[in-house]
């Protein structure tokens, strides 16, 4: 990396993650830290990883045009970003803290899964990877449901309680829209074979959803989610190696728990109600959770 001065530089600890953020222009740091505010620390704890953001410089030329500086983001000295828009590159920032936070627990089984508390037990929503699942989870935050997690669930193997991390919801620029929330300061522009580029999704505050962080809760429904855009929003019943096979595609430390995972996983959907949602449209699919929820959540606790 080039010889740089940095403006500033944060240190954090998150969950036994610790991590700095240090940038060129402190305008960037001031992005990031209504989210990571909470767990900055005085100095950097022992065996922390560094980000390093080398902001770009907006230049202005002769005639009123400007031109938007070329920003570069780094994970030690390897760079996980470059591109012209500051707040995409937060969004990055937010997504690899993520990564960062639960990639080292593996005392839990970990879930590519949104997660979300509704009458005292947890509705999981694990998923193949797709940018939309944070604007589900948001959805339904907006409707009364605990947040969780947006893609990072974590269960307790002897408890069956489900958690997530303390990070906000990460959500697709395309989906601000079906949340009712303004834009995103950027938006895509599509290359030149008419394609968009594929961006990093934003985080949104729970607080900004009208919603409320809740603690880990026992699993009470899991619902194994397919997005579909135009299709129609419907919710079935699940089961079958088909549905043991899409759950363990979604476990993310498999490789830690061999064998176990899928024993593990036979129990776990033996033991709670499943089903399958094909999501057509967002604000649909987060409705029709919320209405089906209570008759399950009846069920599992009769």
């Amino acid at each position: 990396m080039e010889q740089l001065s940095w403006a500033a530089e944060d240190a954090y600890l998150i969950e036994e993650a610790p991590f700095t953020v240090r940038a060129t222009d402190e305008s960037f740091l001031d992005m990031v830290r209504p989210h990571l505010g909470p767990f900055r620390v005085p100095d950097p704890p022992e065996g922390y990883r560094r980000f390093s953001a080398n902001v770009g410089v907006d230049r202005s030329w002769p005639g009123g045009k400007m031109t938007k500086g070329i920003s570069s983001l780094y994970l030690g000295m390897l760079r996980v970003y470059r591109g012209r828009y500051r707040e995409e590159m937060a969004g990055r920032l937010m997504s690899l803290v993520r990564d960062l936070v639960t990639d080292g627990q593996d005392e839990y089984f970990r879930v590519r899964s949104g997660a979300v508390v509704v009458h005292g037990q947890a509705l999981m929503l694990p998923a193949a990877p797709t940018p939309h699942l944070g604007g589900l989870v948001a959805a339904l935050v907006q409707r009364g449901a605990g947040y969780l997690a947006d893609a990072a669930a974590k269960i307790d193997p002897i408890l069956r309680r489900l958690d997530g991390t303390p990070l906000p919801p990460m959500v697709d620029e395309s989906d601000f829209s079906a949340l009712g929330l303004g834009p995103p300061v950027v938006r895509s522009r599509p290359r030149r074979d008419g394609s968009e580029t594929l961006r990093p999704p934003f985080p949104v505050s729970v607080e900004a959803l009208g919603g409320t962080r809740t603690e880990a809760a026992p699993l009470g429904w899991i619902v194994q989610v397919g997005f579909s855009p135009g299709e129609e929003t419907r919710l079935e019943p699940a089961g079958g190696a088909e549905a043991v096979f899409r759950f363990t595609e979604a476990v993310l430390n498999m490789h830690v728990w061999r064998e176990r995972s899928l024993t593990f996983t036979r129990d776990l959907l033996d033991e709670h109600p499943l089903s399958r949602l094909t999501v057509g449209s967002i604000p649909e699919a987060a409705d029709l959770l919320m209405r089906t929820a209570p008759s399950i959540m009846r069920e599992v606790t009769t």
